[in-house]
Protein backbone atom coordinates (compact mmCIF):
# COMPACT_ATOMS: atom_id res chain seq x y z
CA UNK A 1 0.00 0.00 0.00
CA UNK A 2 1.29 3.20 -1.04
CA UNK A 3 -0.08 5.79 1.28
CA UNK A 4 2.25 8.53 -0.06
CA UNK A 5 -0.56 8.77 -2.83
CA UNK A 6 -3.27 9.86 -0.32
CA UNK A 7 -4.06 13.21 0.02
CA UNK A 8 -5.23 13.78 3.77
CA UNK A 9 -6.24 17.29 4.96
CA UNK A 10 -4.32 19.05 7.94
CA UNK A 11 -7.30 19.60 9.48
CA UNK A 12 -8.28 15.84 9.30
CA UNK A 13 -5.26 14.79 10.92
CA UNK A 14 -5.11 16.93 13.38
CA UNK A 15 -8.91 16.67 14.32
CA UNK A 16 -8.95 12.79 13.80
CA UNK A 17 -5.37 11.47 14.49
CA UNK A 18 -6.44 7.43 15.45
CA UNK A 19 -9.64 7.90 12.41
CA UNK A 20 -6.46 8.58 9.92
CA UNK A 21 -4.57 5.39 11.61
CA UNK A 22 -7.20 3.38 11.24
CA UNK A 23 -8.07 4.11 7.94
CA UNK A 24 -4.63 4.12 6.44
CA UNK A 25 -4.22 0.27 8.67
CA UNK A 26 -7.46 -1.20 7.41
CA UNK A 27 -7.63 -3.97 5.25
CA UNK A 28 -10.47 -3.27 3.45
CA UNK A 29 -10.10 -0.74 1.66
CA UNK A 30 -8.14 0.16 -0.85
CA UNK A 31 -6.47 3.90 -1.49
CA UNK A 32 -9.18 5.11 -3.70
CA UNK A 33 -11.69 4.33 -0.95
CA UNK A 34 -8.90 5.47 1.93
CA UNK A 35 -8.65 8.92 -0.15
CA UNK A 36 -12.96 9.16 -0.24
CA UNK A 37 -13.17 8.67 3.33
CA UNK A 38 -10.17 11.68 4.07
CA UNK A 39 -12.23 14.13 1.52
CA UNK A 40 -15.48 13.52 2.88
CA UNK A 41 -14.48 13.42 6.95
CA UNK A 42 -14.60 16.99 7.28
CA UNK A 43 -17.90 17.51 6.15
CA UNK A 44 -19.32 14.32 8.27
CA UNK A 45 -21.49 14.49 11.19
CA UNK A 46 -19.72 13.52 14.32
CA UNK A 47 -22.42 10.18 14.36
CA UNK A 48 -21.28 9.29 10.94
CA UNK A 49 -17.60 9.13 12.41
CA UNK A 50 -18.29 8.04 15.38
CA UNK A 51 -20.07 5.23 13.45
CA UNK A 52 -16.80 4.66 11.02
CA UNK A 53 -14.57 4.72 13.75
CA UNK A 54 -16.42 1.97 15.42
CA UNK A 55 -16.58 -0.56 12.02
CA UNK A 56 -12.42 0.00 11.55
CA UNK A 57 -11.88 -0.52 15.26
CA UNK A 58 -14.23 -3.67 15.08
CA UNK A 59 -12.27 -5.02 11.92
CA UNK A 60 -8.69 -4.44 13.45
CA UNK A 61 -9.81 -5.98 16.93
CA UNK A 62 -11.81 -9.18 14.89
CA UNK A 63 -8.46 -9.47 12.67
CA UNK A 64 -6.34 -9.34 15.88
CA UNK A 65 -8.32 -11.86 17.07
CA UNK A 66 -8.39 -14.83 14.33
CA UNK A 67 -4.91 -13.92 13.77
CA UNK A 68 -4.00 -15.17 17.18
CA UNK A 69 -6.28 -18.11 17.26
CA UNK A 70 -4.34 -19.20 14.23
CA UNK A 71 -0.83 -18.24 14.94
CA UNK A 72 -1.64 -20.71 17.37
CA UNK A 73 -2.69 -23.68 15.19
CA UNK A 74 -0.20 -26.13 13.55
CA UNK A 75 -0.66 -27.90 11.01
CA UNK A 76 0.57 -31.36 12.37
CA UNK A 77 -1.71 -30.93 15.07
CA UNK A 78 -4.28 -29.95 13.24
CA UNK A 79 -4.23 -32.85 10.35
CA UNK A 80 -4.07 -35.31 13.53
CA UNK A 81 -7.33 -34.11 14.62
CA UNK A 82 -8.69 -35.64 11.17
CA UNK A 83 -11.04 -38.10 10.96
CA UNK A 84 -11.79 -39.72 8.40
CA UNK A 85 -14.74 -41.64 8.58
CA UNK A 86 -16.60 -38.93 10.61
CA UNK A 87 -15.78 -36.93 7.68
CA UNK A 88 -17.02 -39.36 5.22
CA UNK A 89 -20.41 -39.96 7.10
CA UNK A 90 -20.72 -36.15 7.47
CA UNK A 91 -20.27 -35.79 3.86
CA UNK A 92 -23.18 -38.39 3.17
CA UNK A 93 -25.50 -37.18 6.00
CA UNK A 94 -24.76 -33.49 4.05
CA UNK A 95 -25.34 -35.05 0.48
CA UNK A 96 -28.74 -37.21 1.73
CA UNK A 97 -29.94 -33.80 3.28
CA UNK A 98 -29.07 -31.97 -0.47
CA UNK A 99 -31.15 -34.65 -2.09
CA UNK A 100 -34.19 -34.32 0.31
CA UNK A 101 -34.30 -30.53 -0.20
CA UNK A 102 -34.20 -30.63 -3.54
CA UNK A 103 -36.93 -33.33 -3.36
CA UNK A 104 -39.09 -31.80 -1.71
CA UNK A 105 -38.17 -28.82 -3.61
CA UNK A 106 -39.33 -30.23 -6.73
CA UNK A 107 -43.02 -31.42 -4.78
CA UNK A 108 -43.13 -27.69 -4.22
CA UNK A 109 -42.58 -26.44 -7.70
CA UNK A 110 -44.62 -29.00 -8.74
CA UNK A 111 -47.37 -27.79 -6.98
CA UNK A 112 -46.88 -24.17 -7.66
CA UNK A 113 -47.39 -25.08 -11.17
CA UNK A 114 -50.28 -27.21 -10.87
CA UNK A 115 -52.06 -24.40 -9.20
CA UNK A 116 -50.96 -21.94 -11.92
CA UNK A 117 -52.22 -23.91 -14.48
CA UNK A 118 -55.76 -24.22 -13.14
CA UNK A 119 -56.18 -19.96 -12.78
Amino acid sequence: MNNTQLNIPESVKKKYPDLVNLVLETKSMDNDERQYWFNILPIMKEEQVTKLRNILETEKNKIAQIDSQYSNVSAPKAASNFNKEEFIKNKNELRAAEAAHEEHEEKLEDELLKEIENF
